[in-house]
């Protein structure tokens, strides 16, 4: 993903201001928030009504841009399983 990451960044700049990063941990994004950052772009990140607060705050700090709220049921459903009612 990396590598992919890196050739996107080089895009002529006209063509794009930053990406959603649906599934990359924050944990694990220093090196692409690197790319990001040399590159003047945004990375934008996802949180849900099932993010806890505190790793709202956590992803906030390390996302640019702004960040994508995802209220689908669908992934909500993909997280925890199908309700039991």
């Amino acid at each position: 993903m990396f590598m992919a990451m890196t050739s996107l960044c080089k895009l002529p700049r006209s063509r794009r201001d930053g990406f959603i990063i649906p599934d990359l941990p924050i944990e694990e994004g220093e090196e692409i928030r690197e790319v990001f950052n040399q590159a003047k772009l945004a990375m934008i990140q996802l949180v849900t009504p099932a993010t806890p607060e505190n790793r709202i705050n956590t992803i906030a700090k390390h996302s640019t841009g702004f960040l994508y709220a995802s209220l689908s049921r669908a992934l909500l459903v993909a997280m925890r399983g199908f309700p039991k009612k």
